[in-house]
Parts: C-alpha cells; sequence; structure tokens
C-alpha cells in the first residue's frame, strides 16, 4: 500500500514555530505508538522549545485562507472563554475585582488568513484545536530569551553593600575617567532586559528623552521603549461629582499587560483639587514590582483647560484615593514624584519621608510601547507612550529588577553611599557614568527583536507595516544580558541560529538600509562553562561583542569579614581568572568565543527601589560592564565610528590573563588601554601606547559556511516570524549576505575548513597609531598539557552538616616550572551523586583554590584569615573544576597555593552520608609551545608611525590530525607598547568518509583541548548548554550518499553522551531524533536522563547511534543537492561517571550508507523515480512517507500550488536480514502554472532491533524499539 496526496492546498498538521523563532519546528510533534499499524513513532527535536525546557508564554493562531468566519469566531470564541480568568484581591482593605482575558481579538493578515494571540504554551493550543486542524496554518510561539544572571554559592543575594567600585578600579574605568575626563558623555547604551527602574536615584539621570515631530504630532517623550506592551492603561474620561472629588467607580478600566486586564478602581472616588480645572481621565496599573508586589493604583490624566493635551498625570502612589496630596515636585526633567508633567518630570518615584531617596517607584510615565497583543491595529505600531489625548499611558517599570543592575554596571551615577565592611565608603558608580541608558523591556513576552531594532534608529511605518531606518540610531551600544540555551530550538545550529543570523545583520552596516550605520551588540555568552562548546544563542553569532566571566573575589573578602568563613578570603581578594562556570568556546561554526572576559564573578550594583541593591554576576554583569567601556570608545572615536573599529579596539587592548582562547577570547576587558587606543585612532595623545589587529578571515570564512542558511533566515524565517508573530514587516532589500560582509573585519582570526593534509592562508593587519616606529613580531602559540597529578580522599557528611571539606598545599617545590594555568578537577562517583537514579542531587563536589599567604598564627594550617579566594567551583554536580593562572607567578613568595575539596548535601541526601571517595585531578597547561601546523609570513616587521602591516598566516594540517576544531594564538610583541598581546585563532579540520567506519577520534592531536575525550561539566541547577562538547568534521565522499551513520561510545557505565548533526548548510542535518540528533530527554535546569543505544539484547552497550541525514528536508530548508560540503558531529556529555577522573576517554565513528538510486535534484513537469539502499543491520519493518514540506514559510508556490505525488510501497513487513537492497517507486506531478515548483521529501521509518534505545530511572532499564529515519527530496517544477 503506497502513500498519496492529491491536493491543491497541502493538509498541514499544526505547528509550534519557535525559538526567536524557529519557524519551520513543530511544537505539536507527530507522536504516534509503535503499534499503530499506521504510523510509526516520530520525534521532531528541531525547534522543539518544550523538549528544550526554554520559557515562553505567547503563541499565534493563523488559519488558512478562506476558512469561514463562523469556524473563526468559534475557536477564537472557545479560546476566549478558556482563557478568561477572574479574582479578587484586597488593596488597602477593598475588594477589587481583576478579569484577565488572555487572548487577543482576531486580526487580518496581508494573505487574507485570520489570527489570533493566546498566552498560553504551543503544546497546548495545539491539543485544544484538535478538532480544528482542518482550518489551522500555523501555531506560533517563541522562547523569551534567560537572563544570564549567577550567584556565589551558599550566599543570599542581599546581606552586603555595593562593590562596583572595586571593578571600576580593576579594569581602568577609573583611571581612564580620571586620567582622560573619559565618562561616555553623549553616547546612549540601550539595555534590552526586563526594564530599568529610573527612579533609583543612580539611574535617575541617566534617562533620556527625545522631542520632534512624530506621525505628524509634535511630542517629547523620554527614550525608554516597551517592546512587550506590558503596562499600557487605557484612561476612560470622569467627571466631577463636586469641587474635590471625582467618581470613577461603577465600571472596570483596561490596563494591557500585553492581554488586556479589566480592573475594578481601588476607589470609588478620589479627592482632587479645587483649582484643578478641566478634563479628567482615568486609569488603573496592575503591575509587579520587585519589593512591593503587585500594585493596583489610580491613575489620572489632567487636561487644564484651555490646553489642547492632557499634560498632567497623578498617581494615587501611596494609594490613599487622593491625588491632591501628592508632593510636587520641582519643574526638572529628572525630579522624581507622583505628580508628572508632559513637557518635564516622567520619573514615578516619591520621596515621602524626604529623605532623598524614593519610598517606591513604579517607572516612568510614558516613552514608546510597541502594539504587541494588536490591540490598536495590525499591522502593530509603536506608539508613544503618553498620549496627548489622553487616550493611553504607558508606563515603563522593571518586572524582575536583572535590567536596573545591567543599566547600574554600565552607567550608574554612583549617587548613594553604602559604608561596606572593610572597605569604608563606597558608591555604585558605574563605568561610564555620563552615558546615557535607553532602557527596552523585552523580556516579559520575549520581543527582542523588536526592542533591538527600536534602539538602533527603527520604526514602523504605520501605512506600510513595515520596519524603516528612521535616519539615526537611538542607542550607540545594546547590552544584551540575555540568550538562548536550547541548542536546537532553530533550523540552525549555533550562529547559524535565527538569532545568531538576526543580530549580525542588524549589527551590519547597510543591509538594512543603504543609510543604516551598523550597532554594536555587547552579548551575555552564557554561564554554563566550563565545558568547552557552551557558547549559546546569540553569543554564538560573529556579529557581536561576546563576553565571558572573569573573576574579582572582593564579595569573598567582604563576607570573611562579616564571619561567613566558607569563602576563606579574610587576607584579600584576586582578581582575574575565568570563573569556573563562564562559557567556553569554540562555537559549531569553528571561530572563537568569547571575544573578551570581564568581570561576572562577581560585583554589586543598584536595584530597583524597593530592593535598593543586589548582587549581581554572571555574563549577565560582565555585558554591561562591557558595553561600558564601549560608551568610553565611543565618547573618543565619535558616536558614527564603525562597530566593527569599536569592537575590535576592545579586542585588541584586552589583558591577556594566560588561558586558552576559547576561554578568554583576546582577554579581560580594560577601559584605559581601549581609551588609550581609541585616542591615538582618533590622532590625540594618549599616555600608554597600544597597537590596533584586525583581520577578515572571520567574516569571510563565515560568509562561506553560512551564505545559504543566512538568506533563508532572513527571506524566510526572520520574515515570518516578523509578520506571524510580531505583526510587522522586516524586509531587506535582498536576502542574501552582502558582497561586503565577507571583508568585514573582526580581530579574531579563522581559517574556516581545512581538509586533512591540506592548507589555507589568512591576513591578519597590525596598525601602529603611535608616533614612534613599532617593531612586530608575531608567534603563533598552541596549548599543551605538560604535566598532570592525581590526588584521593573521602569524605563524609555528619547528620546536619552542610559540608565537609579536606585541603592540600602547593609550594614552591611542587611549583617548578612557568605553567599557563592550572586547572584542579574533583570527582565524585555519580553513584554517589544521584545514588538511587531519581535524577534528584544527593551530594556534590565542590572545588577552591586559595593563595595561603602566610601562617600568621603559627599554627602550620591555612584559616580564614590567611587566605585569599583566588577561584572556585561549584556547579551541582559530581565533576567540578577550578583554575588558576600563571600559578607559580602569582605563588611569588606566599605561603602555597591551597586546593581545597568540599562535600556538599544535595537535596536527596540521607541525614548521615557515609564516605564518599574523591578524586583530584591537577592538570597543567602551556602556552608556549610554538604551533608546528601554523606558520606566519614575515615573522616580523617593522611599523612606520601610522602605518600598518598585513602579515599573512598559513595552517598546514598533518595527514593524521583528528578531524576537529583546533584553537591557538598568536603572540604578538613590539617595540613601543611593552605589553604581549594574544590573538585567538582556530581551524576545523576535515575528512573525507566513504562506506567503511572512519574513527573520527583517532589521530594526531596532542593539543588542548583534547577531542579524544570528554569531560563531566554538567550543571544540575543551570541550562541544556551544560556539559562538554565534541565537534567532528567530515565531507561524505562520491555524493551518493542516502545517510551518514554516527556513533559515540564512552566506557564508564553511568556516562552518558549525546549527539547531533549539523550539515553543510548549517542547519541540523534532519529534523528527528534519530535522524540530525540521537534521542535524548532533557528534564530541565541541566539535567538528562541515561540513555543509550542498545546491542540487540544488551542494555548497556555504552553509546548512541543516529543517521545524519544527508539529504535533509522535512521541515528545514532547501540546500545543495547532492551535498557535497562539510558536515560537523557534535557529541556532548550529559552524564558523567566521574570514576575515570577529569575526563572519560571516548571514541567517535562515522560512515557513510549509499544508496543504489536517488531522486534527482529537480524533476520537470512529472515522472515516477525510483530510491534504492540497503541498510546494515537486521530491518524488522519500514515505512514510507511523502509530503510537501511546510518551508519555506512564505514561498506560496511551495505551499499552494497543485500536484500530485506517491510513494510505493508505504509498508514493507520483515524482518529482513542485513544488506537487504529495499526499492520505492516515487511519482510527482506539477498541476500548476509554468514557472510554479514545489518540493516532495519522501521518509523511510526503518525499525532495526539490533539499536534499541535504552532509557534509566533508577535502577531500571527501559528498552523502546524505535523507528530510524532516512529521508530523501526533489523539486518538481513545472
Amino acid at each position: 500500500m503506497g502513500s498519496t496526496n492529491r491536493i491543491g492546498l497541502l493538509a498541514v498538521i499544526v505547528l509550534a514555530l519557535v525559538g526567536a523563532v524557529a519557524l519551520a519546528q513543530i511544537g505539536d510533534v507527530q507522536r504516534y505508538q509503535i503499534g499503530d499499524p499506521a504510523r510509526p513513532e516520530v520525534n521532531v527535536f528541531v525547534g522543539n522549545i518544550t523538549a528544550g525546557g526554554e520559557r515562553y508564554i505567547v503563541s499565534t493562531v493563523i488559519f488558512k485562507k478562506g476558512v469561514p468566519d463562523s469556524v473563526v469566531n468559534k475557536v477564537h470564541e472557545m479560546f476566549t472563554q478558556l482563557y478568561t480568568h477572574s479574582k479578587r484581591v484586597s488593596i488597602n482593605g477593598r475588594e477589587v475585582s481583576i478579569t484577565e482575558v488572555r487572548v487577543s481579538k482576531v486580526v487580518k493578515d496581508r494573505e487574507g488568513r485570520y489570527m489570533f494571540r493566546v498566552a498560553e504554551r504551543p503544546e497546548v493550543v495545539n491539543r485544544l484545536l484538535a478538532g480544528y486542524r482542518e482550518h489551522v496554518e500555523a501555531v506560533l510561539s517563541k522562547p523569551v530569551p534567560s537572563t544570564m544572571p549567577r550567584l556565589p554559592d551558599g550566599v543570599s543575594e542581599r546581606g552586603i553593600g555595593t562593590l562596583n567600585a572595586v571593578v571600576r578600579d580593576l579594569i581602568g574605568a577609573s583611571l581612564a575617567q580620571r586620567v582622560y575626563g573619559v565618562d561616555g558623555s553623549g553616547v546612549n547604551i540601550a539595555i534590552v532586559d526586563t526594564g530599568v527602574d529610573y527612579g533609583h536615584p543612580d539611574l535617575t539621570t541617566a534617562l533620556r528623552y527625545w522631542s520632534g515631530l512624530y506621525k505628524g504630532v509634535n511630542i517629547r517623550e523620554p527614550l525608554v521603549f516597551d517592546a512587550d506592551e506590558s503596562q499600557v492603561l487605557l484612561l476612560e474620561p470622569v467627571t466631577r461629582v463636586n469641587s474635590t472629588h471625582l467618581y470613577v467607580g461603577g465600571r472596570l478600566y483596561t490596563t494591557l499587560t500585553p492581554w488586556p486586564v479589566y480592573i475594578s478602581p481601588p476607589c470609588d472616588y478620589y479627592r482632587v483639587s479645587p483649582s484643578w480645572v478641566g478634563e479628567f481621565r482615568f486609569g488603573v496599573t496592575y503591575m509587579f514590582v520587585p519589593g512591593y508586589g503587585l500594585v493596583v493604583a489610580g491613575v489620572l490624566a489632567w487636561r487644564p483647560q484651555g490646553w489642547d493635551y492632557y499634560g498632567y498625570v497623578f498617581v494615587d502612589v501611596n494609594r490613599n484615593c487622593r491625588f491632591d496630596d501628592e508632593k510636587v515636585p520641582p519643574i526638572d526633567p529628572y525630579a522624581r514624584g507622583s505628580v508628572l508633567r508632559y513637557w518635564s518630570n516622567r520619573v514615578i518615584a516619591p520621596d515621602y519621608d524626604g529623605n532623598g531617596f524614593p519610598d517606591i517607584s513604579l517607572g516612568v510615565a510614558g516613552g514608546f510601547f510597541y502594539d504587541l497583543w494588536w490591540w490598536f491595529s495590525y499591522p502593530a505600531e509603536i506608539h508613544p507612550g503618553w498620549d496627548r489625548d489622553g487616550r493611553w499611558l504607558s508606563i515603563f517599570y522593571d518586572f524582575d529588577g536583572h535590567g536596573t543592575a545591567a543599566a547600574s554596571a554600565a552607567a550608574g551615577r554612583g549617587v548613594v553611599v553604602y559604608n561596606i565592611p572593610g572597605l569604608g565608603t563606597v558608591r555604585l558608580t558605574g563605568i561610564a557614568p555620563g552615558a546615557g541608558i535607553i532602557g527596552v523591556k523585552a523580556l516579559w513576552a520575549g520581543n527582542v527583536e523588536g526592542g533591538m531594532l527600536w534602539a538602533a534608529g527603527f520604526d514602523v511605518d504605520p501605512y506600510t507595516g513595515q520596519f524603516y531606518f528612521t535616519g539615526s540610531r537611538r542607542a550607540d551600544v545594546i547590552s544584551n544580558s540575555w540568550g538562548i540555551s536550547y541548542f536546537a530550538y532553530d533550523v540552525g545550529a549555533f550562529g547559524y541560529d535565527f538569532e545568531s543570523v538576526f543580530v549580525a545583520g542588524l549589527a551590519l552596516p547597510g543591509y538594512l538600509d543603504p543609510r543604516y550605520p551598523g550597532v554594536l551588540i555587547v552579548q551575555a555568552g552564557g554561564n554554563g562553562g566550563p565545558g568547552y562548546g557552551t557558547i549559546t544563542s546569540p553569543g554564538a553569532s560573529p556579529g557581536v561583542l561576546t563576553t565571558g566571566a572573569s573573576t574579582s573575589t572582593h564579595f569573598a573578602y567582604v563576607y570573611t569579614k562579616m564571619n561567613n568563613t566558607v569563602y576563606a578570603s579574610g587576607a584579600g581578594w584576586s582578581s582575574d581568572e575565568v570563573i569556573s562556570w563562564s562559557l567556553r568556546g569554540p562555537t559549531v561554526v569553528g571561530f572563537i568565543k568569547p571575544d573578551v572576559v570581564n568581570v561576572g564573578a562577581f560585583g554589586f550594583t543598584a536595584a530597583p527601589v524597593g530592593v535598593n541593591y543586589t548582587l549581581f554576576g554572571g555574563t549577565s554583569y560582565a555585558t554591561p560592564l562591557t558595553a561600558g567601556v564601549a560608551a568610553l570608545v565611543y565618547q573618543v572615536l565619535g558616536r558614527s565610528a564603525d562597530p566593527a573599529l569599536v569592537k575590535a579596539v576592545i579586542q585588541s587592548s584586552a589583558k591577556y590573563l594566560g588561558y586558552d582562547t576559547a576561554t578568554e577570547g583576546f582577554g579581560r576587558v580594560d577601559a584605559y588601554r581601549a581609551v588609550s587606543l581609541a585616542r591615538l585612532l582618533a590622532g590625540r595623545t594618549a599616555a600608554t601606547y597600544e597597537a590596533l589587529v584586525f583581520s577578515n578571515s572571520l567574516w569571510s570564512q563565515y560568509a562561506s559556511k553560512a551564505g545559504s542558511i543566512w538568506r533563508w533566515q532572513w527571506c524566510d524565517n526572520i520574515r515570518a516570524y516578523m509578520l506571524w508573530w510580531l505583526g510587522t514587516d522586516l524586509a531587506p532589500s535582498r536576502c542574501a549576505m552582502p558582497p561586503a560582509a565577507s571583508s568585514r573585519f573582526d580581530g579574531v582570526v579563522f581559517f574556516g575548513d581545512v581538509a586533512r593534509g591540506g592548507s589555507k592562508s589568512v591576513t591578519l593587519t597590525v596598525r601602529n597609531p603611535t608616533n614612534k616606529t613599532m617593531a612586530v613580531s608575531l608567534s603563533p602559540r598552541q596549548f599543551v598539557v605538560i604535566r598532570t597529578q592525581t590526588l584521593s580522599a573521602s569524605l563524609s557528611l555528619a547528620s546536619g552538616a552542610p559540608y565537609n571539606r579536606t585541603y592540600w598545599v602547593f609550594t614552591s617545590s611542587n611549583l617548578t616550572m612557568t605553567y599557563r594555568f592550572m586547572e584542579v578537577v574533583a570527582t565524585i562517583p555519580f553513584s554517589a551523586f544521584d545514588s538511587d537514579g531519581d535524577y534528584r542531587m544527593d551530594v556534590r563536589v565542590r572545588v577552591w583554590i586559595h593563595i595561603w599567604r602566610s601562617d600568621t598564627n603559627g599554627n602550620g594550617m591555612p584559616d580564614p584569615d590567611e587566605m585569599i579566594l583566588v577561584n572556585y567551583g561549584y556547579n551541582w554536580a559530581n565533576w567540578n573544576l577550578a583554575t588558576i593562572s600563571l600559578p607559580t607567578f602569582k605563588l611569588g613568595s606566599y605561603r602555597g597555593i591551597v586546593v581545597t575539596v568540599d562535600l556538599v548535601r544535595g537535596p536527596g541526601a540521607p541525614s548521615y552520608v557515609p564516605p564518599v571517595p574523591i578524586r583530584v585531578n591537577i592538570t597543567y597547561v602551556e602556552g608556549l609551545s610554538r604551533d608546528p601546523w601554523v606558520s606566519v609570513s614575515p615573522s616580523s616587521a617593522t611599523i612606520p608611525p601610522g602605518g600598518s602591516y598585513t602579515f599573512t598566516l598559513t595552517v598546514s594540517v598533518p595527514s593524521n590530525a583528528v578531524p576537529t576544531t583546533y584553537i591557538g594564538q598568536l603572540i604578538l610583541t613590539n617595540n613601543v607598547t611593552g605589553k604581549v598581546m594574544s590573538v585567538p585563532y582556530s581551524f576545523n579540520v576535515y575528512t573525507d568518509v566513504s562506506g567503511g567506519w572512519l574513527v573520527l577520534t583517532s589521530g594526531s592531536n596532542g593539543r588542548w583541548p583534547d577531542a579524544r575525550s570528554i569531560r563531566g561539566a554538567t550543571d544540575w541547577a543551570w541550562r541544556f548548554e551544560s556539559g562538554d562538547w565534541r565537534v567532528y568534521f567530515v565531507r561524505p565522499a562520491g555524493g551518493s550518499a542516502l545517510a551518514l551513520e554516527a556513533e559515540a561510545s564512552w566506557s564508564q557505565p553511568d556516562t552518558s553522551l549525546i549527539g547531533f548533526a549539523v550539515g553543510p548548510d548549517g542547519q541540523f542535518a534532519g529534523a528527528y531524533l534519530g535522524q540530525g540528533a540521537s534521542y535524548f530527554d532533557y528534564l530541565g535546569s541541566g539535567v538528562f536522563q541515561w540513555v543509550n543505544t542498545g546491542a540487540g539484547s544488551i542494555d548497556v552497550a555504552k553509546r548512541v547511534v543516529w543517521f545524519p541525514g544527508v539529504n535533509y528536508r522535512n521541515w528545514l530548508y532547501p540546500h545543495s543537492k547532492p551535498e557535497g560540503g562539510v558536515f560537523a558531529i557534535v557529541v556532548r556529555s550529559v552524564l558523567y561517571d566521574g570514576r575515570s577522573g577529569a575526563s572519560e576517554p571516548i571514541t567517535v565513528r562515522v560512515r557513510a550508507l549509499p544508496a543504489m538510486s536517488l531522486l534527482p535534484a529537480q524533476v520537470v513537469g512529472s515522472g515516477t523515480y525510483y530510491v534504492r539502499f540497503s541498510l546494515p543491520y537486521i530491518v524488522r519493518d519500514m515505512y514510507a512517507f511523502i509530503s510537501r514540506p511546510y518551508t519555506p514559510w512564505l514561498d506560496f508556490d511551495q505551499r499552494y500550488t497543485p500536484g500530485y505525488y506517491s510513494v510505493s510501497p508505504g509498508y514493507v513487513s520483515g524482518p529482513f536480514p542485513a544488506g537487504t537492497q529495499f526499492t520505492f517507486s516515487v511519482t510527482v506531478a506539477n498541476y500548476g502554472a509554468p514557472g510554479q515548483k514545489f518540493d516532495v521529501s519522501t521518509m523511510y521509518w526503518a525499525q532495526l532491533p539490533s539499536l534499541p534505545v535504552v532509557w534509566r530511572w533508577g535502577s531500571t532499564y527501559t528498552k523502546y524499539y524505535v523507528y530510524y529515519p532516512f529521508e530523501d527530496w526533489t523539486t518538481v517544477v513545472r
């Protein structure tokens, strides 16, 4: 029996198009029981954000064209009834009714489709639509990107005051301001986040205003943007009942959040001044404010008699039913209070007790907002927040506090004074205290794309519904302390994915508009380290300046002074290590990330007024610190400076810390050196000499690898998201990556893909901006392990004890060489970490590195007040790491380096924990070894003042090199600056694969990190990316492969790996589990279930097997056929046994499965063709399906061209012995107009009983005989 479709309009199933956003994905995954005689079980992993653990709150239901109004109305009414929720709350003793309707009105897109929004997860929406699937084209959703904060282990968020002053001094911001007078004045930084509380005195004067003609009206608004429409009060006219009171009762007031909330007023009557004559409008807030909770307060807009606009707003902040008792602030745009003036003050933060600090802050009245819920119109528009006609008032506030902390780090004014134990009086001054802060709220519903576009100077044309460039940026720097962790949220892997390509296009001058100057985006890279490859999106984009997290342990010093001995840092603090959980590179594309590191562990910043201050950390903190430095550079170079130049200045001036380049990039950001270099480039004098390095290799190689997916992302994926989820259009003049992109410069050097035994050359330019002749030398270096040690211990936990610890002291007699860095890894068996296998931690290991300054009490032991904390690792895991760079130098004449290991109680631990064996592995890594594979020509040059010199770098790869990504550094020295610069470089080695097994982990690889083994690096208190990642590169030979077969195996029983495959165009090599990824089950918060691919009756085969498609197409975009490019085989740890110590050997191998015949790349008109292949396994049975892919979304020929297609047979039943040849006939016909075309995908689902998937829960292994997908496709042209 065959599978046949004869349709004019493709009958699509309901989709959940996700990630910001993966429009080719489904959330309502096709799932069928194996016993179903018509279907095998099907599991789509690409874009399945439910499986990825991402947070999302809004879905859009899109109906097909031509669906009757009656059906649309019936479905809409059903959702309206289900998602209308009412409650009553008490406000000052009065019951207030609140009704939320989490469904939008129905709108129609430009193609005639009806749509509406619902605040619900897509898989729930899909279930509710089960009876209407024939009418529904798609269900769109997108994850809300996650913030990237991280806190120290074992402390509350509050407890001591701010230490931002220490960070300013450390990274040179204080020195730059003192020597050069720079503070970021005239430069604007956009904080795209949870909002910013400008009521905090440290941030009030960072608010900026805009005035001018907007949509034909002369307006003045604060430069803040609520991209999520989270607080828009729809004001209703009210009248006096007498000279002193207004009656507002007897009705409900609407506040958009973005869905409408209908609220009864907290008071029926409000007192007003008899002198207020004119017209009034009233509304009610419905906001959740940190430190205060739900705030429901009356808001009154007043148009004085004779005025043609509403010029005053009164907020009943103290909720006493009186507007006339609110203190009137002075006429000053930065005055704070609850009486707001259109042309003056807008910050709602009254100081009732007069102590100089607000008693409460509700945000900023007005600004701009995006109509995310399509309340006012579709296509959606951007509106001024304070409507002059009194119809609405937007209030911009911080619902979480994360955005306020980021703003404080970047540009806090340092107004509030704190007294810190051990430090005295300090302030919270940010890096660029003169810069403006442009608050953009986009993490409530996730509209980060609209938020970034607005900050970059775009607006929406109300007549065309398109984003357009206004002619000038609102912000010069965009600071993003958020990211997406789920590796497969989109059709493309990180670096090729929707968000990475979007920010790359937004950063690129001229791409979205010929006049557009581009924008510098500073992006948090993530906190999922210390595994290599833990970069998140969009930090994996070449278009952003990606930050990792370095240390400043002053927080530990202060806590120790407050008798918290866990940190044992009473003798001072240290800095300039890379914290354990900071992301590591490289990307799957192959280039180095992060670009730089900055302090992320830890600092104290301002917080919303109700909290006052907060301990802040993670790459969330490092990012705005770096954005502040960028503002200082822009102040020197001018706001018209190329964003790539500002990025290269920050890279070139970074301080090299001593780590490998995939850990620290160029090094820790140095504000003083960056400003000095900027001054030299601007033709001004500087107190220190610097050099600039740049290369076009990153962008040229990225263009060659990502050109295809760039086109599909901008032509279809991004644009469909903008039209259907956001409600506006964003259409570049050309979708393809512009030719100028390949010559774009960056500091990072990337050779791209190099064949085994092959070579490739790129260039690097050094510019001498000084007035002296510069003699420059370049030396390529590799990182190698030169020494290891193994220590052991055993620790138990007494009843009620939170932790137990032991330590070792390393003295100068132990450290006999000048090591680049020393890595300490502590492990315990997984069987102790999760003893009952319920995926709930019992105990974990924690590791610390201290400097023991002196034995002041003479007891022969390091005491808390004698040590300085250097670094520590505290992931919720049985494997943890801490590092110290240049340990011999840092030890100096001190007593010793102390390595401390803790056994820490977890939530699943019994009262008494018996002794647990602990293994400690010490690895010493050196970077002085010359890289034998990379050469520089010439190796030195003399550069005149103001001149430049371009060097040629060549990589020549041995024929037996492991086909993986290699990292290294160019050490640049010169006679003028007196400094050593580290320039990161990387290259991918690939090999051809054919029908025989090829072991990818065999070959020459004496470099760091070692691709022949894998480490733990998991974290059960973080996110999807935590683990250790390895990437291998292969190219199918011959062009006739049906698929690849990939296998990753390990040695210890409690370890578990999963694998992915990425095609040459950056898309996953198949959208299904068993195809583009091995089977996996993500439980959330960094926890994965143990899984392996069994071997017949053997459950614990300690391997995973999957079959990457060579001709992948279903749920993905078209690509070359035959596909002859380089594939990436990605392997990562999800569980780690621990008994092998710091690392465990793995074996990764791959082979090509040839086909005897495949579908042609293109069919003209109609025809019947044959697909013939065999599999090297017993086949129990096989299903064949044929369909038209749903992508591209906006290719209406693809979706609506009439045609016929069938595959036969649709099912074959065995068992069939290994090597059996299967033959399927595929018939296609295109009935459309000449030139119309559509694609057809054929899927072959084979049940392979020798490759069962085995899951483990507790001590029970459960075996599933799954179906593995194989795929082919063709284009049918009329």
